[in-house]
């Protein structure tokens, strides 16, 4: 009988153990399961910040391209107006040495007709002025 008790005490211990064992292996796995669910859902929410700030860069590269654009177009209309202008200097400049070629110089025309050069003046810088403003409304100077 004593052989009996002790085969059941030790059938008794070994589920005692197995008890315990399998326990502790559903504890550990609730714990890793409860710390993986938890740096997950830390992991989408930071991407999901990341991912809005992405979108707000995106956005915010694609306004400078849209401005870069607009500096370049408005530079090249400058330069062109600057050629322009340059050529309008070149031709006053011809106007005025005009004595060269055995005309009476500029300066003699506004002494015998000051009216005369006084409109032709005023003439070409309302012109100036015109275009100017053109170039200001929609950026072309004929």
């Amino acid at each position: 009988m004593i052989p009996i008790i002790a085969i059941t005490q030790a059938l008794k211990n070994k589920y005692v153990i197995v008890a315990s064992a399998f326990a502790f292996i559903c504890a550990t796995f609730y714990v890793y399961y409860s710390y993986a669910s938890n740096k997950i859902e830390r992991i989408e929410t930071e991407n999901s910040t990341l991912s809005k700030t992405i979108e707000q860069k995106e956005e915010y590269i694609q306004n400078l391209k849209i401005d870069y654009d607009k500096i370049i177009k408005s530079k090249d209309e400058l330069s062109a107006t600057i050629k322009k202008s340059n050529a309008l200097i070149f031709n006053l400049r011809t106007q005025l040495e005009r004595d060269r070629v055995g005309k009476k110089s500029i300066e003699e025309l506004a002494l015998a007709k000051p009216i005369l050069v006084q409109n032709y003046i005023n003439k070409r810088i309302k012109k100036q002025l015109d275009c100017f403003k053109l170039i200001d409304l929609n950026g072309e100077c004929p």
